[in-house]
């Protein structure tokens, strides 16, 4: 039977009551990053659970099984810029305007 770790990734108050959304965490999931640092790995199933208000604390009234709730993307999408810079030899060989008429005219009859 594997052992989990709990970990709450959201909470929600509802009058005096407040519902976790908990994401178990596989005990043998862990693994190691390239410097040896371990990495934790995503919850493989996650749980609502409701606590109550009861004289001087809560108490856990419900447990129930969900699924795995909705998340906005929180960084940005990474960007590159494309190098416009080009090299030293082929910088007086681009044009970047095209051709005056009478240039164009010339060459052609030429």
């Amino acid at each position: 039977m594997p052992t989990f770790i709990p970990r709450v990734i959201s909470q929600q108050k509802k009058g005096d009551s407040i519902i976790l959304t908990v994401g178990c965490i596989s005990g043998d999931g862990w693994e190691q990053d390239a410097k040896g640092n371990y990495v934790e790995p995503a919850p493989s199933k996650y749980l609502k659970v409701t606590l109550r208000v009861s004289g001087d604390g809560y108490f856990i009234s419900a447990i129930q099984n969900t699924d795995a709730p909705e998340t906005a993307a929180t960084t940005a999408p990474k960007t590159t810029e494309a190098d416009t810079t080009l090299p030293a030899e082929t910088q007086g060989e681009v044009q970047t305007e095209a051709p005056a008429e009478s240039e164009t005219q010339t060459a052609a009859e030429g």
